[in-house]
């Protein structure tokens, strides 16, 4: 009795060519098909896109913290801007008003004058009037 041992339950090349050659029948069909199962390619691919749409989305958020950066720095000088023109124009508007304030005190002296030069006219048309 010669009894053949196979080590490790290896198959001969002819017996795995036979194996896949042979079509099956319903008795040589397994109970689970492995159409529902994913094949390593497929699941290698899977792996691809969901990296792909990791480094994606990741890619995106670092456009967006950039861009909202980008508005901040921009916000800050405008800030720092629109500080300086408030400053500007509240220099420029005190000039102006002092300017304003001073042309009507000369403008209120030179009436005032006026006024009592008018008024010394008619204290002597009155003397004359009245001789």
């Amino acid at each position: 009795m010669e009894t053949t041992m196979n080590p490790g339950g290896i198959i001969a090349r002819n017996e795995s060519e036979e194996t896949i050659t042979k079509p099956r029948t319903v008795a040589t069909v397994p109970e689970h098909q492995h159409e529902e199962l994913v094949h390593r390619s497929e699941f290698r691919l899977l792996l691809w896109i969901g990296a792909f749409v990791v480094i994606t989305i990741s890619g995106g958020f670092t456009f967006l913290y950039t861009g909202l950066t980008d508005i901040r720095v921009e916000m800050a000088n405008l800030r720092v801007e629109m500080k300086q023109e408030h400053a500007d124009i509240r220099v420029t508007m005190e000039q102006g008003l002092a300017d304003i304030r001073v042309t009507m005190e000369q403008e209120h002296a030179s009436i005032r004058s006026e006024i009592a030069d008018l008024s010394e006219r008619v204290a002597r048309v009155e003397t004359v009037l009245s001789k």
